[in-house]
């Protein structure tokens, strides 16, 4: 959590904010999985810790909206992933959250919103997941290539990184 305190934010507003389940804390943490959808919730039961990012939509000096919010928070996350990450930890970032559920259970302020929720742990086997889990799991990563979304000059004119 130190390395998300750290990232870097538009203004120096540090929008985010995280909620922290682990599973030494049963009620807590049935609570946080109970904010996944149902097939997030199928293996990230599996995580020893459960954590919500969020961000607040509002800046602190004004309260006008904060466009950057989500960017922001995002960052944090990342931060804490890479830390982690380098600590021999797993952090499986999930889109799959319901929003207006945390909304309500976890008593969010209405300028907070939900943003990613996060499985972290270490590595397990594959096959103590159940399918499509486990074969996803076992799919070697791909990403696109970097010719598709660097560019110079105009869209679309590929960038020459050599």
């Amino acid at each position: 959590m130190e390395a998300a305190r750290w990232a870097p934010s538009s203004q120096n507003e540090q929008p985010w904010y995280y909620l922290v389940a682990a599973k030494t804390e049963p009620e807590a943490y049935a609570k946080m999985l109970s904010c996944l959808v149902e097939a997030n919730q199928e293996w990230a039961k599996l995580a020893p810790v459960l954590i919500i990012s969020l961000a607040k939509m509002t800046m602190n000096r004004n309260g006008s909206p904060n466009k950057y919010a989500f960017h922001d928070t995002g960052l944090s996350l990342m931060s804490l992933a890479v830390e982690a990450t380098a600590k021999g930890l797993h952090v499986h970032a999930m889109g799959g959250i319901l929003p207006d559920k945390m909304k309500e259970i976890f008593s969010l302020p209405v300028d907070v919103e939900a943003v990613a929720g996060l499985a972290v742990g270490y590595a397990g086997e594959a096959d103590l997941l159940e399918e499509p889990h486990r074969s996803r799991e076992l799919t070697p990563r791909t990403r696109k290539e970097l010719a598709s979304f660097v560019f110079s000059g105009n869209w679309g004119e590929v960038a020459d990184l050599g």
